[in-house]
């Protein structure tokens, strides 16, 4: 099969499902056969390696992608799969020749399905968070009462406030000043 005529813009596959099967079209070999046949093997590493670096695919979302179509794998077998394309792309040039057809998206095409899932969660985590901790908040509150002083605080002007922190200090030492001092100092008195 002549490889050159072929020249993929990867931004217009946008699934894992899309990349697989032009693989397999470009290929002719199926990679979700459970066989550790060597040819298998390679282009079974080839996809991981497209899905993780073309589509920026997460380790697991690619250990579930391969799981889903009957190929036993998990997100060690993805990663070990990924580095292996290494060593195998020496020994089969036909693998760097498929790779090089598929262009890796530019980086405002990069926030994939499985990005803008994991965000969603987040986000919905995040906002539970934010939910209770505003509830908790309302009962602090709706439980605080107020002195009729700390309500009129909360209405002063900046400047009111600066002259009642200051005179409210003062009155604050003079507790201080009346408390009963039980450390004398003792003076000698010479002779």
């Amino acid at each position: 099969m002549d490889y050159e005529q072929y020249l993929v813009d990867v931004s217009k596959l946008e699934t894992p499902e899309e990349v697989s099967e032009l693989l397999y079209n470009l290929s002719g070999v199926d990679v979700f056969q459970n066989s550790r046949k060597r040819e298998i093997v390679e282009y079974r590493s080839l996809l991981c390696y497209i899905l993780r670096y073309n589509l920026e695919m997460r380790w697991e979302k690619i250990a579930k992608f391969m799981k889903l179509n009957g190929k036993d794998f998990d997100h060690a077998t993805a990663i070990h799969s990924v580095k292996m394309y290494e060593v195998y792309k020496i020994n089969n040039k036909r693998l760097e020749i498929l790779r090089k057809k598929f262009k890796p998206k530019t980086k405002e095409e990069f926030i994939t399905e499985s990005k803008l899932e994991e965000l969603a969660n987040r986000f919905k985590q995040l906002e539970a968070k934010y939910l209770k901790i505003l509830d908790a908040n309302k009962t602090l509150i709706v439980s605080q009462e107020f002195t009729v002083n700390e309500k009129e605080y909360r209405t002063l002007s900046r400047k009111q406030k600066l002259i009642y922190d200051e005179r409210v200090s003062l009155i604050l030492k003079s507790f201080k000043w009346k408390e009963y001092n039980t450390e004398f100092e003792t003076i000698n008195i010479a002779q």
